[in-house]
């Protein structure tokens, strides 16, 4: 169906093998352009799929996947497709156990991107102790991109 902007499957204990049938079922759908999968039972082997996914899409803009467990080695090929990736304009990570060694792959990659717009990365620590690997990235990341909205 050619007409579907928007697709919501929160709340649905969707798993990594869930999610890789429907992008394959979806491709490169012309006018998909909000995706939230947030609240799933998506796992660090679905970060590779939705990587892979987002490498070759073009289209989508919003992607959620809030409430996920993608932990630091799920979002490393997300960050990979981040590089390459220029259509996507707001990622929302939180909640993802994602910890400081994935958050720094993730800064790194935003240096390259050129369409993300809000990247939400709430994380369960004390931010008032930013750690001395992150703070300089997050410090070079809003100097390089000021207009990023960065939700930390």
């Amino acid at each position: 169906n050619k007409t579907i902007h928007t697709l919501d499957l929160s709340h649905n204990n969707m798993t990594t093998q869930h999610v890789a049938k429907l992008l394959e079922g979806f491709g490169n759908h012309p006018n998909l352009t909000v995706l939230s999968l947030y609240y799933n039972a998506i796992d660090s082997s679905g970060g590779e799929v939705l990587g892979n996914w987002l490498k070759a899409n073009s289209v989508l803009r919003v992607l959620n996947l809030r409430n996920n467990n993608l932990g630091d080695e799920g979002v490393k090929p997300i960050a990979q497709a981040l590089s390459v990736n220029s259509s996507l304009e707001k990622l929302d990570l939180s909640r993802n156990n994602i910890k400081e060694d994935g958050l720094i792959v993730l800064l790194d990659s935003l240096m390259e991107n050129k369409g993300l717009k809000t990247f939400i990365i709430e994380r369960k620590i004390d931010k008032s102790r930013i750690s001395e690997q992150v703070a300089p990235r997050l410090y070079e990341l809003k100097h390089k991109r000021p207009s990023l909205e960065i939700c930390y």
